[in-house]
């Protein structure tokens, strides 16, 4: 009985590290693209894009664009 209790402990131990870990990369992975999608808008506008132009083409969402445009308003 205490082996059954000690192998199903280290079982959900286990799963639950495996599934913090993919958790972990998938989060890492989308905070890296947000990153890079925020260095193509900075190259976008120092080269002159057009706002519209820059939502049209990176897809940003409402409220990334707005936020970008308010803090890039004074420099480009």
């Amino acid at each position: 009985m205490k082996f059954a209790l000690e192998y199903q402990w280290q079982k959900g131990i286990n799963e639950g590290l495996s599934q913090g870990i993919e958790q972990g990369i998938e989060q890492g992975l989308e905070r890296g693209l947000a990153i890079e999608k925020i260095s193509v808008v900075e190259g976008m506008l120092a080269k002159g894009c057009d706002w519209n132009f820059i939502r049209d083409i990176t897809g940003l969402d409402d409220k990334t664009y707005h936020a970008l445009k308010m803090k890039y308003k004074d420099r480009y």
